[in-house]
């Protein structure tokens, strides 16, 4: 497969494949798909990061669209996105998984990243677990209520 990412940066794993939060030049590595590649020619690189994933599953930190924008690509394919809401099931499937951001990498008084100042994070983006019934819902407005008091000042 031949892939190009408009990426100068990637976020490395840790040994559980989680991101660690440091955000990485892609200049030099396997990761520098800017110009394209063949991955399979790359698949075999021993660098750290390419043997503990076994491959290229990280985070690439997109260039942003539009003239000065700094709005990376993808949060402005999210944000633009519209989904419709046709119901939900009966057989209690809702459930807050965990996976997201670490608990640790996070201000609770603010909602604050304490590895990106600035970034804000509420709801369902946070390495959190929960059942139905208004947990996961009481969650997702304490931290957005949190991270809004915080970005308003």
């Amino acid at each position: 497969h031949h892939v190009a990412i408009a990426a100068d940066y990637f976020t490395p794993n840790d040994s559980d494949s989680m991101p660690t939060g440091e955000i990485r030049a892609v200049d030099g590595t396997p990761f520098d798909l800017r110009r394209g590649a063949r991955v399979g020619d790359r698949w075999a690189s021993d660098d750290p990061q390419i043997v503990q994933a076994h491959g290229f599953d990280h985070n690439y930190v997109l260039r942003g669209s539009g003239v000065g924008s700094g709005v990376p690509v993808l949060a402005a394919r999210l944000t633009a996105a519209e989904f419709q809401v046709v119901g939900k099931s009966l057989f209690k499937e809702e459930f807050v998984t965990c996976g997201g951001v670490r608990l640790r990498e996070v201000d609770f008084r603010t909602m604050e990243s304490r590895v990106c100042p600035g970034l804000h994070f509420a709801g369902e983006v946070l390495d959190v677990d929960g059942v139905t019934g208004g947990f996961n819902f009481q969650a997702a407005w304490t931290t957005g209520w949190l991270a809004g008091q915080a970005m308003a000042g």
